[in-house]
């Protein structure tokens, strides 16, 4: 396949418009039309320089992770279909071109045909989505599951049932890791609540995971130690949040907010699935 092969030494910013629809036709000659349009996973593989299943199959995981955390459903992109090609490498999935965006987007960037598709898939879409969209989405995915298992750890080993004892015990944690509550932090990061929108919304992937390393640590430590009551609880959760914050090379209440919040990637994401659906689906257009 001579996939991108005459751009190999040359740099994306460089890549004038006609090569970029030599491109595009490439892909699209590599397509499949069966009720769908999609491609095969073997196909995508060596479009995108890699030479082996088994590796390509963790860039797909990541993909199909990345579809999760957008509230898509990846067995709509990442149809399961046993094949073998032409060069006896056996495949498991008929990809949409949506999948095809996720799955470039995931995939090694150093490679320059990842670039290429990166940049052609991401013109299709009609969208400027990065990889380190993705990352931060699922950093905050990621996050509010680690709260939900701190908060049932924190519930079953006697944290108070007043009004405020759980989220003083949060605040606990707040204290350790940035040496203040969670309001003076929103006060010194110049961020203001609004419509739901929380702090971590706003947060680059780096503080979402020192975070998450916090709350899941925070939930080993308790049940670990086997640490009962209000007051015990919160040391626990302050002294975990101290531990992260030494381990930091930026003090993280210094590391800058995120421009966009979380639900703004989240649209950019759908977005990008509903204009690529428009190319393999004409009619939707006309309905709307």
């Amino acid at each position: 396949m001579l996939w991108f092969n005459i751009f190999v030494n040359a740099e994306i910013e460089n890549l004038d418009e006609r090569y970029l629809q030599v491109i595009e036709q490439q892909f699209e000659d590599c397509s499949h039309q069966n009720g769908i349009c999609y491609w095969l996973d073997t196909d995508l593989m060596r479009m995108l320089g890699y030479e082996d299943m088994v590796t390509f199959k963790k860039v797909i995981i990541k993909a199909m992770n990345a579809c999760t955390t957008l509230g898509e459903d990846p067995a709509e992109d990442f149809i399961q279909y046993k094949h073998v090609d032409e060069y006896e490498i056996s495949g498991s999935y008929k990809l949409s071109r949506f999948a095809c965006l996720l799955i470039a987007q995931n995939a090694d960037v150093s490679k320059i045909q990842v670039k290429t598709a990166q940049y052609m898939l991401a013109r299709m879409a009609d969208v400027l989505l990065q990889k380190q969209d993705f990352e931060r989405l699922e950093a905050r995915t990621e996050l509010t599951r680690g709260e939900k298992e701190m908060s049932g750890v924190a519930k079953s080993h006697g944290i108070g049932k007043g009004k405020y004892d759980y989220a003083n015990f949060k605040d606990a944690g707040y204290k350790g890791m940035y040496n203040m509550s969670l309001k003076q932090l929103e006060k010194y990061k110049g961020f203001v609540k609004k419509n739901g929108v929380v702090l971590y919304d706003r947060m680059s992937t780096t503080e979402l995971a020192a975070n998450l390393f916090r709350v899941t640590q925070t939930s080993e430590h308790i049940k670990k130690n086997n640490i009962h009551g209000q007051s015990n609880l919160e040391e626990a959760a302050a002294r975990i949040g101290r531990k992260v914050r030494k381990t930091m090379e930026t003090v993280p209440e210094d590391i800058p907010l995120e421009p966009s919040e979380i639900k703004d990637v989240k649209r950019l994401g759908k977005g990008a699935k509903r204009n690529m659906n428009k190319i393999d689906n004409p009619s939707s257009k006309k309905k709307k």
